[in-house]
């Protein structure tokens, strides 16, 4: 009977992975089929679960569209000049439920394609889409559960050197923190943000690191993976890596637990995995501006 329990009680999460969505937990996951991007069959990168359970994809890299997944029916969405190098880390997605976040590199199929920065979706169509930090080329962004903005930055080698924040409310920027500084090396490829602006980084070599809103290391973890993204989803660090294993770790990076992909569903064939975040709702966060003068 205690088994039982604790699997009724297991973390929920999903997964997106091999042009499929997985959703459900250390058990199984249920999954859904993503509708390929060109004919060329570009990846489907990051993706975003809504407060109503619409999921939205960052499906593609030269030419993406962002799909969305409502009622059971795929619609398309797109933005003159978005696209991503062709990296199977780049490119993240975020959305507080009516606004959502891409990020955008310069690449070279048409002159547009230069443009670069992060693009702003409005899914009630009320105000355009915009691209806006047009400064840099980030490789992931998420909007923190303390409701600001963060791009991680540059691409290349050595990537993720630097992390710009940005209040989403008027897309002002606010800092840049160099995590060169922090840390002493680069490398980084994805990251997430808690309600105390305690920032989860995930690595190439396979760390996960915990720093807090002073730029102070509270935490690193070695999963041993190649990470390809981390969010924070049902209270726990969940991230995913180059051959289709998820970790799911505790908000403090003292343990954690690993699955295989195809061992939570024989769909998915051990490929590269992102995780599927949660839409965070900003309508009651105060923005702290003293967070401005951090890292200084």
């Amino acid at each position: 009977m205690v088994f039982l329990t604790q699997v009724v009680t297991a973390t929920d999460f999903g997964i997106s992975s091999d042009e499929k969505i997985g959703q459900g937990n250390e058990i199984s996951l249920n999954t859904t089929n993503i509708p390929i991007s060109q004919d060329i069959s570009e990846s489907a990168r990051d993706a975003v679960k809504l407060s109503d359970g619409t999921l939205l994809v960052y499906n593609g890299t030269f030419d993406p569209n962002l799909s969305v997944y409502s009622n059971n029916v795929w619609s398309d969405l797109t933005f003159s000049g978005w696209s991503t190098v062709n990296n199977g880390t780049y490119g993240g997605i975020a959305s507080d439920n009516r606004f959502v976040w891409v990020t955008d590199m310069r690449t070279f199929g048409d002159p547009e394609d230069e443009l670069h920065g992060i693009v702003q979706f409005d899914l009630e169509g009320q105000v355009p889409d915009v691209r806006f930090a047009d400064n840099i080329e980030p490789i992931d962004l998420t909007l923190g559960k303390d409701g600001l903005l963060y791009a991680l930055y540059p691409g290349g080698s050595p990537s993720g050197r630097y992390v710009d924040v940005y209040n989403p409310n008027d897309a002002s920027f606010i800092k840049t923190i160099s995590l060169a500084d922090i840390f002493g090396h680069t490398a980084h490829r994805s990251i997430a943000v808690d309600e105390n602006s305690n920032m989860y980084i995930a690595d190439w070599d396979g760390d996960l690191q915990m720093i807090d809103s002073e730029g102070n290391i509270l935490s690193t973890l070695d999963v041993g993976g190649s990470l390809y993204d981390v969010d924070i989803v049902d209270g726990k660090i969940i991230s995913g890596d180059r051959f289709g294993k998820v970790y799911i770790a505790d908000l403090q990076l003292q343990n954690y637990q690993e699955y295989l992909s195809s061992d939570l569903n024989s769909g998915f064939d051990d490929s590269g995995v992102f995780i599927l975040g949660d839409s965070v709702d900003t309508s009651n966060i105060i923005i702290d501006y003293i967070f401005a003068d951090d890292f200084e």
